[in-house]
């Protein structure tokens, strides 16, 4: 169908018809407008990926401090029932196979926290890490230098300060590609004694597990963010303020430095 126009011609109008070509040629865009429009839309797309990369990373924190609140409730529960005492742990456990070492016998503390929490629950597992590990350990540091394989919530005394449990951030815990551990298994029994589990950079096999920072568990169950120590808000004594290396040098408590 030919398009028409009206034109005024010395006081009258004229009804004309215009060419297609002429048509066609007001209706396309020019390879510089194109250009243009392109380059507008790359630099969009430039700027709104380190906002959505900011937004998921943050994101994932937060669902990380959800899976500790999470732990902490169940961890509570089992306390209840257990005469104040929280799980108890061993050494390597693995789950369900029960591939575990010779000197890890029974559960692991996260087995038996099965009627509170599932040992498959994605609880378990910090969604910023790169695969499916169990991410989070329980402290131990204290309790095993005093010949204990747990402790009770009433032991401690600094109280919203002290490490009940956190994100496993020891690179000698995982295994390769992700680590360096020996092991080529996940361990279900994470915990600090004899090696510290929460560490950041600057730490042998250090690494913060989010850009915020790494996720702690206090024995209040609130959770925090830190990007490295803090001497005055964490302690991994019930009773002192005291980092995971002091209480190592110290010892039992009471008998001085360990041998």
């Amino acid at each position: 169908m030919r398009k028409q126009a009206r034109i005024a011609a010395g006081g009258f109008f004229s009804t004309v018809e215009l060419p297609a070509s002429s048509r066609r040629e007001r209706a396309a865009f020019s390879l510089v407008e194109l250009l243009v429009v392109i380059g507008i839309i790359a630099l969009l797309i430039s700027m709104l990926f380190p906002v959505l990369r900011s937004a998921r990373q943050t994101a994932e924190q937060a669902k990380c401090a959800s899976n500790l609140h999470q732990l902490g409730l169940a961890l509570q529960m089992y306390t209840n029932n257990n005469r104040g005492w929280l799980p108890d742990w061993s050494g390597w456990h693995v789950y369900p196979d029960g591939s575990s070492p010779e000197d890890s016998p029974g559960l692991g503390w996260v087995e038996k926290m099965a009627p509170y929490l599932s040992p498959t629950s994605p609880v378990y597992n910090c969604p910023s890490f790169p695969a499916k590990f169990y991410n989070y350990f329980i402290e131990g540091e204290w309790d095993g230098i005093n010949g204990h394989h747990s402790m009770k919530f009433s032991d401690v005394k600094m109280t919203s300060r002290f490490v009940i449990a956190g994100e496993c951030t020891q690179q000698q815990l995982y295994p390769p590609p992700y680590g360096t551990s020996g092991q080529t298994t996940d361990d279900c029994d994470r915990d600090d004694f004899g090696m510290p589990c929460l560490c950041f950079p600057g730490d042998a096999g250090g690494f913060l597990m989010h850009r915020g920072g790494n996720n702690v568990l206090f024995d209040d169950l609130h959770i925090e963010s830190f990007t490295a120590f803090d001497p005055q808000r964490i302690t991994f004594h019930p009773r002192q303020m005291m980092s995971w290396d002091q209480v190592r040098a110290a010892g039992p408590d009471g008998q001085g430095p360990q041998q």
